[in-house]
């Protein structure tokens, strides 16, 4: 009898949270909700156990049971195997950072304890449990708390290190380290700021989740004198979070530049041209003009309905949670796509020509939406300060009502579904309507995702398999240009007349500056730190902020600026002078801004630590135009290897072509450079 409830239990709780899979965290959480058999201390492990479990998921067939849980729960038929199954699951998912471990009296729960054993350091670990690579903005460890029990501050200074253990060759986080100076027996000291750069080729490679282990370490004198273990579950590859923190994160699959749509762009262009008479998809650029908006989002529909998509199940996932999505290359491959697939590749189709796209999520739905206007969502003010997402029905239902996006379902692309763009756009009318409004979720803007201040959503990587294996990340190329293949060498004895030459700042380390960061924010430290700023900027602005911050740092005798010291140093810049971009923070020179800046450097022979992606877009900018001067009209390839010539560079290898086809792109649709799908212009001629 008891078998039977615990396992209507277990199917009943995963059904709640739309899990596809009942598993062993699962018959924990009914275990301990036993009260017939659980006394009050096990609370705390209760508590636990139920934040641990998945969120929510999108599943609405019937659960099914794993079969180590079955197993389980043959074992709980009689009270004693309950209870030994019970322990065993206890022991198994319970963090012993955060869980009582020994019996109290009274039946009372102990406290949480700081350590691992009896290591002479303890942690408490704020950290999520769960890691997703379209949600890499996000920080995974939020604080590591460090108690000293024990360890006299005479042995010298500390070192934080936090890893991963997980069955990968390469790690799947790269690991992080922090030099902390000794502090007292009893203190604690608070770390935040931990930055784990994911290491993007290994998880690229991550086709199912793969549980592992957050590992924090602290070393004195090279020996781990404290240790801690937090498990940490990474998702597959093209594993999406379906939770309403994680909704922003969604936009990670929105992929304008991903090469593989350029085949459909160009097909749509041609298209447009038939029906209009011009082929440019120029998105916002000139007068406004909702007809030709729709026009070429209708081009890009019917181009991808030639596609002769097949509506499909999502990907095989055994995760019970979320949803995989086709990456744009995976659908245009298989030639399957469910909803939320199709929707991405809509959207990402409209991003490469010019045109914002919006995702709308409604109840085991998702379609596309134009935004009307171009960068209107700035202006929406139901808009989620945070991030670009619109999470409350009657804001949506706002936006709708004043026009500012046009709804438009894409399952109507795809084979035995298909209908006209019209169709495409009245049959998803019904949920801005009385009956359907309650269905609607969230809305998501990926260009105000990409570009919100606080955790940007980044794109993510375009996969490069080799015989099935990932070998790597391909750079996309600029959207909407002919693809470059291959490295092109290029002559260094190509001299450009009107090029101004690239001068370093010093980075002599003076013994007066050495140890100045750590004064911060002594008033006398600050000024002598702007001084250096100042000489810097006077050398090299407009600078990128990583390279600024490196040759200040250098200056002050610090070869390794950490992020921290970084964020001080950049700090102390004036706004005036700051850029946010794409590629990070650029910071200007008194009286230079994008605006009035008309020159460009060109990289002396020696220099070889100056990146493509650290020089402004508007330099670049400067250099193309420079050619396009002399050469009258260039096709793109042509334009992108002669402006790498004028800044200096003698090899042009795929980084250099993407950054650089990357600004020509912006450059035509802001009109300073004009292309008509062959070659590139100035505006005047």
């Amino acid at each position: 009898m008891r078998k039977e409830l615990l396992t209507d239990g277990v199917l009943e709780l995963a059904k709640s949270r739309s899990h596809a899979v009942a598993t062993r965290l699962h018959l924990l959480v009914v275990l301990l909700n036993d009260q017939e058999v659980n006394p009050p201390r096990w609370q705390a492990h209760l508590e636990v156990a139920e934040r641990s479990l998945l969120p929510n998921g999108t599943s609405i067939d019937t659960p099914v049971l794993a079969a180590d849980v079955q197993d389980l729960l043959d074992e709980c038929a009689v009270a004693s195997g309950v209870l030994a199954v019970e322990e065993r699951l206890i022991a198994e998912f319970s963090d012993v950072g955060d869980l009582p471990v020994e019996e109290a009296a009274g039946d009372e729960a102990m406290p949480p304890t700081w350590s691992e054993g009896l290591d002479p350091y303890g942690f408490k670990v704020e950290a999520d449990a769960f890691f997703c690579l379209s949600a890499s903005n996000k920080a995974v460890v939020r604080q590591v708390d460090i108690l000293n029990e024990s360890v006299d501050p005479g042995q010298g200074d500390v070192l934080l290190r936090v890893s991963v253990e997980a069955a990968t060759d390469e790690p799947l986080l790269h690991p992080y380290e922090r030099e902390i100076p000794a502090f007292q027996i009893g203190e604690v000291k608070n770390c935040r700021d931990i930055q784990m750069i994911p290491n993007f080729v290994e998880l690229a490679s991550l086709d199912e989740q793969l549980a592992g282990n957050l590992l924090v370490e602290v070393l004195v004198g090279g020996e781990v004198l404290g240790r801690h273990r937090k498990p940490l579950t990474f998702f597959a590859y093209n594993q999406w979070w379906h939770d309403p923190q994680h909704f922003d994160s969604l936009s990670a699959f929105v992929h304008p530049n991903h090469p593989s749509l350029a085949p459909v762009i160009q097909r749509a262009r041609v298209l447009l041209g038939k029906r209009t008479g011009d082929p440019s998809t120029y998105g916002y650029q000139g007068s406004p003009n909702r007809e030709r908006w729709l026009a070429m989002a209708e081009a890009v529909y019917d181009a991808l309905c030639e596609l002769d998509l097949v509506y499909t199940d999502p990907p095989a996932s055994f995760e019970g949670f979320g949803q995989k999505v086709r990456t744009p290359d995976r659908v245009l491959e298989e030639r399957a796509a469910t909803c939320l697939d199709s929707t991405i590749l809509m959207a990402s189709c409209l991003e490469a020509i010019g045109l914002d796209s919006v995702l709308v999520l409604v109840r085991r739905h998702a379609f596309v939406g134009l935004l009307m206007g171009g960068r209107v969502a700035r202006s929406m003010g139901a808009m989620d300060p945070q991030g670009g997402v619109v999470p409350n029905q009657n804001d949506i239902l706002d936006l709708f009502s004043k026009g500012h996006f046009v709804p438009i379902e894409t399952t109507t692309m795809t084979v035995g579904i298909r209908k006209p763009f019209a169709d495409a756009i009245a049959q998803v009318q019904r949920y801005f309507g009385r009956s359907g409004a309650g269905e609607l979720t969230a809305l998501i803007v990926p260009e105000e995702c990409f570009r919100q201040t606080t955790d940007p959503v980044k794109h993510l990587p375009a996969r490069r398999l080799v015989d099935g294996a990932v070998v790597g990340l391909d750079l996309p190329e600029p959207h909407i240009k002919p693809q470059w293949a291959g490295s092109t060498e290029v002559s260094e004895d190509s001299e450009l007349s009107g090029a101004v030459p690239f001068e370093t700042a010093s980075t002599e380390a003076l013994d007066n500056d050495c140890g100045l960061l750590d004064l911060l924010p002594d008033p006398a430290a600050v000024a002598r730190v702007r001084e250096l700023i100042n000489e810097t900027l006077t050398a090299e602005a407009p600078i990128h902020g990583e390279r600024l911050t490196r040759v200040v740092g250098r200056r002050c005798g610090i070869a390794r600026v950490s992020a921290t010291r970084g964020k001080q140093i950049l700090a102390l810049v004036p706004t005036e002078s700051r850029e946010e971009t794409d590629q990070g923070l650029f910071v200007w020179g008194s009286g230079w801004n994008p605006d009035n800046y008309s020159v460009f450097r060109r990289t002396p022979r020696g220099v070889t630590d100056r990146q493509i992606d650290h020089i402004a877009a508007q330099e670049i900018v400067n250099a193309a135009v420079h050619v396009l001067k002399s050469e009258f009209a260039a096709e793109p390839d042509e334009l992108v290897k002669e402006t790498s010539v004028a800044l200096g560079y003698a090899r042009c290898g795929s980084r250099m072509r993407y950054r650089i086809g990357e600004v020509l792109a912006r450059a035509e649709d802001v009109d300073e450079l004009v292309y008509d799908g062959t070659m590139y212009r100035l505006p005047n001629r």
